[in-house]
C-alpha cells in the first residue's frame, strides 16, 4: 500500500574528489574514475563559499581548487573543518633527515 510516513535514504553524496596536477577537482557525478566519493552535505556549500571568494575556479561540472588556493582555504579559521569535507589525508609533522654527507654539486 501506500508509504506516507516512510523516510527515503539519503541519496549518495554527488561530489567525487580527485587529484589534479594543477589541484583539487571536484566533480559532479560517478562517471569520474580514480576519485573519492565525499560523503558530508556541507560539500556543496563549502564549495559556492570557495567560489564566493575567490579560491575555487568552476570548470566543466564541478569546481577546481588550485593548491595555493587550497593551501590558504586550509589555513584560513573560517574554513577549519573543509580538510574532513574534502576527506583530504591528514598533514604530518614528519620532515626528510639527511643520514648521508652527500653532495648535491659534482666532484
Amino acid at each position: 500500500m501506500f508509504q506516507l510516513f516512510k523516510k527515503n535514504a539519503a541519496p549518495p553524496s554527488e561530489w567525487v574528489r580527485r587529484w589534479s596536477p594543477d589541484g583539487l577537482v571536484i566533480a559532479r557525478g560517478a562517471g569520474h574514475g580514480g576519485g573519492v566519493h565525499l560523503r558530508d552535505p556541507m560539500v556543496g556549500g563549502f564549495l559556492t563559499q570557495l567560489a564566493d571568494d575567490g579560491l575555487a575556479v568552476e570548470v566543466e561540472d564541478g569546481f577546481l581548487l588550485g593548491w595555493d588556493a587550497l593551501y590558504a582555504a586550509i589555513t584560513d579559521a573560517a574554513y577549519a573543518s573543509l580538510p574532513e569535507v574534502l576527506s583530504t589525508p591528514p598533514f604530518t609533522k614528519a620532515r626528510p633527515i639527511g643520514l648521508l654527507p652527500v653532495s648535491l654539486t659534482p666532484t
